[in-house]
């Protein structure tokens, strides 16, 4: 059964990547990441709100001892990126000597990933990585590494499974994109 667009606003978007789709990179990179810090407890720290349904899903199936934080930040309006980051809420502080693990959905031009690393680097954390569900490396304004990504996507608007386009869209389990029409 094919899915159908969804309309948002006056935007209409068609589907893109599939539910089954992302369960089944979700499980690859689960592995990958128990696999590169089989011996310590990393700090997954979920960028709210776009990351929830991928940090969900993602550390209901991580078996091994972790931590979770969250911190939600906000570098769009609307379409487009606002170009500055705002802190909503307080920074992660025990970090000191942990790995992280930033939970993303999205990284574009890199600027909101920048800004966090530089945030958490008083607090002298072992290491940072960036875990993505989505890179739009085509788009990157600051020399950024996404560390693990899930879908490397070209330079396309894209909602659900988290992301959204004026806070709607966020609650489907498939991921579409702007439709061209």
């Amino acid at each position: 059964m094919a899915l159908e667009s969804l309309k948002l606003f006056d935007k209409i978007f068609e589907p893109y990547i599939l539910a089954d789709e992302i369960d089944n990179r979700i499980k690859e990179l689960v592995l990958t990441i128990q696999a590169d810090y089989k011996d310590c407890q990393p700090v997954f720290l979920v960028i709210l709100n776009g990351a929830a349904f991928f940090a969900v899903d993602f550390l209901k199936q991580y078996s091994d001892e972790c931590r979770i934080q969250f911190l939600q930040l906000k570098s769009y309006e609307g379409m487009n990126t606002s170009g500055s980051v705002k802190v909503l809420g307080a920074m992660p502080t025990d970090i000191k000597n942990k790995h992280i693990i930033v939970i993303e959905d999205i990284v574009d031009t890199g600027i909101t990933m920048t800004h966090l690393k530089d945030a958490l680097l008083p607090e002298k954390p072992k290491s940072i990585k960036i875990l993505s569900l989505l890179d739009k490396p085509s788009r990157r304004i600051k020399d950024l590494q996404v560390d693990y990504v899930g879908f490397t996507i070209p330079d396309v608007f894209v909602v659900g499974y988290g992301l959204d386009y004026d806070e709607l869209g966020r609650n489907t389990p498939n991921i579409y994109r702007l439709s061209e029409s």
